[in-house]
């Protein structure tokens, strides 16, 4: 079984509501091939290593010196991608 969680920063604007920050992550069990896919997009007004990309995806760990640069995503695209565009292959590793 899967554990998902996520969420979001929004602030209030004159065109309504406009999403800040997020953090979706889906941990899988211990068996699976990839333990874990996290899509952060940062807060602006975080105090932050200006060479970290504000939006960016965590494969298999939580180290936060180990990601990956990612497209600015929507909330829902995110949401499409772990809960219906996750697919494996089949194949295994050789090791």
């Amino acid at each position: 079984m899967a554990r998902f969680n996520f969420g979001l920063i929004v602030d209030a604007s004159e065109d309504g509501l406009v999403v800040t920050s997020y953090r979706f992550h889906i941990q899988f069990p211990e068996a699976a091939p990839t333990r874990l896919i996290r899509f952060d997009l940062n807060s602006p007004d975080l105090g932050r290593d200006p060479d970290v990309t504000r939006c960016h995806l965590h494969v298999n760990t939580n180290d936060e010196t180990m990601l990956i640069p990612s497209a600015l995503l929507s909330p829902i695209e995110i949401l499409d991608i772990l809960i219906y565009g996750l697919e494996g292959t089949g194949r295994k590793r050789a090791h």
